[in-house]
């Protein structure tokens, strides 16, 4: 038998209804995500001599869905009510950039070189000619940095969105403001970052590519070596970038529990203290 709905009910759901959301399609898509992740790690520990550069870009796509789970997870602890339609596209169009960040990383049947250098004995066709590598040579994966690049721009609309919906007088608590006040500071920094992100993967990505076709066009070892080294560090200004938002977003969720768990014992202390001071007041 079916009860009536109150209408305490229903504001409890639309007062959860953003928060919900996130979480649903959050959770959703990260599995999916994770599942590709695994699926594409399997096939390149297979040939890990053949594929070992796009092991890099694997590592830096796990560390971008741990960061939108944690900036997400703090995020939805101080999220507001008030949202529109673009709390749903945002998030599930990250929700894909974190998939392809995987799927792109797959080997293909087609593939018959290795990822930096080439299989050919003998001298190369237009040796030295980054037009020959291009042309004989491109695969989908060297164009990673460009999911990274849209991964990053995605979530420039998503925290600028969710700032535009956020008014700390109207949607906190007054004990809250302290805290609120922080919190659009958070997002301030995650819609800057990521911006910076974003600038930084397009530049990235035209290295990369830069960089793995150079070492096809050459049969100089000396050459092919220095392609490597600075492809391998593309990577590590996102690993430690990545590394330190995921930090910060676990310190920022620590903050908020301090305040929150500070106040509600502060509420908790100030009854018994009137009923003290009522005891030793009273005849």
């Amino acid at each position: 038998m079916s009860s009536q709905l109150t209408v305490d009910q229903v504001a409890n759901r639309l007062s959860n209804f953003p928060l919900d959301r996130y979480l649903y399609i959050g959770s959703f898509m990260r599995s999916v995500a994770w599942a590709a992740g695994t699926y594409v790690l399997v096939e390149l520990l297979r040939h890990p001599k053949k594929y070992w550069p796009r092991l890099l870009p694997w590592m830096v796509s796990l560390l971008a869905t741990m960061v939108t789970l944690m900036t997400w997870g703090r995020g939805v602890l101080l999220t507001n009510s008030r949202a529109n339609v673009w709390d749903s596209v945002l998030p599930t169009l990250m929700g894909i950039a974190e998939v392809c960040l995987f799927a792109i990383l797959a080997p293909q049947s087609t593939e018959d070189s290795p990822d930096f250098g080439s299989i050919r004995q003998g001298p190369l066709p237009n040796q030295n000619s980054l037009r020959w590598s291009l042309d004989n040579n491109f695969r989908a994966w060297h164009l990673w940095f460009f999911i990274l690049g849209i991964h990053a721009l995605l979530a420039v609309f998503l925290v600028g969105n969710r700032i535009a919906n956020t008014l700390i007088l109207s949607d906190f608590d007054p004990q809250l403001y302290s805290l609120a006040g922080e919190y659009m500071q958070w997002m301030r920094d995650d819609k800057f970052g990521a911006t910076m992100g974003t600038f930084a993967s397009i530049i990235s990505a035209g290295l990369m590519v830069l960089f793995v076709h150079l070492s096809k066009s050459t049969e100089k070892k000396g050459v092919r070596t220095l392609c490597m080294v600075l492809y391998v560090g593309l990577f590590i200004p996102p690993i430690c970038l990545f590394r330190n938002v995921i930090l910060d977003a676990e310190r920022q969720r620590q903050r908020a529990d301090e305040v929150v768990f500070a106040l509600e014992k502060k509420s908790a202390e100030s009854p018994r203290d009137e009923v003290s001071t009522g005891t030793k007041s009273s005849p």
